[in-house]
């Protein structure tokens, strides 16, 4: 909803009280001496605070009634995206499902994690921030065809100005 509403300075602060909350138990709880448990538990205490500043944020109600016709709609539609969801899932992990088999090595794995996520982090980044502010956008416009066509096209264009400049000079610059 917050998201929808274009308000993402409370989309922000709960992801900096998820990321800070989750970095400050990790710490703590890997000083105590929990190892790599520390991390797993860090990552639900997160998602508890990022829930509860959520909720702070926006108070909401919990209705105790299903409404079946509601239910078996968004079941329908809902199969769709987390297939996609769960084959993006698939596809953006099996390179370390190999790398971890071929390799044996957690060190190394972990080095090729990071590696992988430096080298990804910008693009993620940038497609992170357009497709938050685009989808709320064309939702709202999505009963006028040509208008959501024109935006569409005009924020492929912005991308564009940003994407293939970025890409050719990785192009240039790389060693292979």
């Amino acid at each position: 909803s917050l998201q929808k509403n274009l308000q993402f300075k409370s989309v922000s602060i709960v992801k900096l009280a998820n990321t800070a909350s989750w970095s400050a138990f990790a710490l703590l709880l890997s000083y105590i001496g929990l190892g790599v448990w520390s991390l797993i538990i860090a990552y639900i205490l997160g998602l508890c605070t990022a829930a509860v500043t959520l909720w702070l944020i926006k108070p909401w109600g919990v209705a105790y009634r299903i409404d079946r016709r509601i239910a078996s709609e968004l079941l329908r539609y809902g199969v769709f995206p987390m297939g996609t969801t769960l084959l993006a899932f698939l596809v953006w992990n099996v390179d370390k499902l190999a790398v971890g088999a071929v390799l044996g090595s957690s060190a190394l794995l972990g080095a090729y994690y990071i590696a992988f996520n430096y080298g990804t982090m910008i693009p993620s980044m940038f497609t992170n921030i357009t497709s938050t502010v685009m989808f709320p956008t064309f939702s709202r416009i999505q009963g006028d065809l040509e208008g959501l066509r024109r935006k569409y096209l005009r924020a492929l264009r912005y991308i564009s100005y940003v994407s293939l400049p970025a890409g050719a000079g990785l192009a240039v610059v790389s060693e292979s």
